[in-house]
């Protein structure tokens, strides 16, 4: 992830302070690293957004956060200091270094009250609540002397900035020798030597810099020609000159953002803001995923293991009736054996040869008959025990295999993910988030598709949405399903009185198979029928359904081609 580098700091706080000042009318955290001050501005209500995360601190304008409880002691710190006071204006605490400074007053034009610093260092980003004495009121991060041995940020310490950088500050006034010079002695690349030389560069920013100079950043300084270092030393001093006049414009790169060196760019707090709240939630919603990939995985481990558990007391079980015929072959032949016998020969009810049957020393024939009565009826009852517990297992076992379906048919929706946990937590397979629950959809939000015919296909995003779809489905409409295969609910719509052109049946058949666990398979079986012979077994987990009179089509995933239309 770029990081937030000092031009972006210096863009941001100019569009910032075109707006202010501004009447601090709440202070809201919707997460631990991020601060929102809802302002009053001449141009209404707006939010302010500081965050301190590690990989993407930054600032900038935002949208209203949603106002609910939080329990962050530094947002009640600040809100209780700042609240009802004007932001007056922000800007650098320092020269070519990263740490930002919001100042509060009762007025514009008065002597602030307050100081919040907003220290954007990477993983050590904090920010400090300051009052006008210099004295730390509240940080968002507490450093003790044991964490750092630099400086200590602590409430009722006297307030220290980061220690600078020892490199030096550029400015218009350098000449190009001592420029060229402090390139070359390094015996760097030139990407490497900037960043090592000067103050205030970011990677992002100086590979735009050498591109602009049509230089590659692995150039050696003594390579170059009195071109190369004209042209670099060019576009050195156009940085130079829009950051020391904050006449700064951003745009999109490929990578992220960058400088516009001709032009005029996008609100440079609107394009930061959608940078890196696109990229954590990229990372939020990958971390979502695999964490509801280990958690079905590892139930389905689980339940793997004791399906075979069962499976392995069954075969067990069926040794009933061999206990039953010695038990009946010990009980007509009581007077053949004296206690103590470890084994005894009795012949056959059928063939009948002698059969040797082990015996318990310590009980008479007729004891030892009894007890494989016994274990032979223990067995028995155990078996029906044993096979309604396997069925309810492999009926879980089905109902997370097509969760885990879903969760792969969704790699690009993630939409999708957020009901996938809501589930899995109605279902009791995770435990609540710290995070605002998501409520699931009640609505029908189903990929939709256009059969050869015109007729729309829609296909179930989850299990919630399969229920929804076939709960939806009219008497004349066609269900479909890739048979004994965990996938989603496809619907063939039609209306009244339609006779389904094959066409159409096997578009929604390669749309039923290419949304199943068999989609790399040629072909695929895919049971179709009317949704008047679907029902749901009772206590059936969600998206599980049960059929009748259904008819067999061959999918073939292959096929489908077109994107879903929504």
């Amino acid at each position: 992830m770029q990081p937030f580098d000092l031009t972006a700091a210096i863009a941001v706080a100019a569009e910032v302070r075109s707006r202010l000042p501004g009447r601090v009318e709440q202070v809201l955290q919707p997460d631990r690293f991020t601060l929102c001050l809802l302002l009053r501005t001449l141009t209404g209500k707006q939010g302010l957004s500081l965050s301190w995360h590690p990989q993407a601190a930054r600032f900038g304008w935002s949208g209203l956060p949603p106002r609910r409880p939080d329990t962050f002691s530094f947002r009640q710190q600040v809100g209780h200091q700042v609240q009802g006071l004007a932001l007056v204006t922000v800007g650098l605490a320092a020269p070519w270094e990263r740490v930002l400074r919001f100042d509060f007053a009762e007025r514009p034009g008065d002597v602030p009250r307050w100081y919040l610093h907003l220290e954007i260092v990477g993983q050590y980003s904090n920010a400090v609540l300051v009052n006008a004495e210099g004295v730390v009121v509240a940080a968002a991060r507490q450093v003790g002397d044991r964490q750092s041995r630099l400086r200590s940020v602590q409430t009722g310490d006297p307030y220290q900035l980061p220690p600078p950088r020892l490199a030096a500050s550029p400015h218009l006034d350098e000449p190009m020798a001592v420029w060229r010079d402090r390139l070359t002695v390094l015996g760097l690349p030139l990407l490497k030597a900037t960043l090592a030389a000067y103050r205030g560069v970011s990677t992002a920013l100086v590979q735009g810099m050498l591109a602009r100079a049509e230089l590659p950043p692995q150039a050696v300084p003594s390579t170059l020609t009195a071109a190369d270092w004209h042209r670099w030393f060019g576009v050195w001093q156009q940085w130079v000159a829009a950051v020391t006049t904050e006449a700064i414009a951003l745009q999109e790169t490929p990578s992220g953002y960058g400088l516009v060196w001709d032009g005029w760019g996008e609100s440079a707090s609107a394009l930061v803001t959608r940078y890196y709240e696109t990229r954590l939630q990229r990372e939020a919603d990958a971390r979502l995923v695999q964490h509801l990939r280990q958690t079905v995985q590892g139930h389905l481990a689980k339940l793997q293991r004791k399906a075979e558990g069962f499976c392995d007391r069954l075969v067990r079980s069926e040794t009933a009736d061999g206990l039953q015929a010695e038990a009946d072959l010990l009980m007509a032949h009581l007077g053949g054996g004296a206690p103590g016998l470890r084994e005894i020969a009795l012949p056959d009810f059928g063939t009948g040869e002698p059969q040797t049957l082990a015996l318990d020393p310590t009980l008479t024939v007729l004891q030892n008959a009894q007890a494989r009565y016994r274990q032979a009826q223990k067995l028995r009852r155990s078996r029906e025990t044993l096979n309604r517990l396997l069925t309810e297992v492999m009926a879980e076992i089905a109902y997370l295999e097509q969760v885990a379906v879903d969760l792969a048919l969704g790699e690009d929706d993630p939409e999708v993910w957020p009901e996938l946990e809501a589930e899995l937590i109605e279902q009791g397979y995770l435990t609540v988030p710290a995070r605002p629950k998501v409520k699931p959809k009640a609505t029908l939000d189903c990929r939709r598709y256009t059969s050869p015919g015109g007729w729309e296909i829609w296909v179930g995003r989850n299990n919630r949405q399969n229920d929804l779809l076939w709960r939806s489905a009219q008497p004349w409409d066609i269900w479909l399903h890739a048979q004994e295969i965990p996938g989603s609910h496809v619907l063939l719509r039609l209306s009244p009185q339609t006779v389904p052109d094959r066409l159409d049946l096997q578009h929604a058949a390669n749309l039923a198979a290419y949304y199943s666990r068999a989609r790399l398979s040629d072909r695929v079986p895919v049971v179709w029928v009317k949704p008047q012979h679907l029902f749901k077994p009772k206590g059936a987990k969600p998206g599980m359904v049960a059929y009748r009179h259904e008819e067999i089509l061959w999918g073939e995933p292959a096929a489908v081609r077109a994107e879903p239309l929504c």
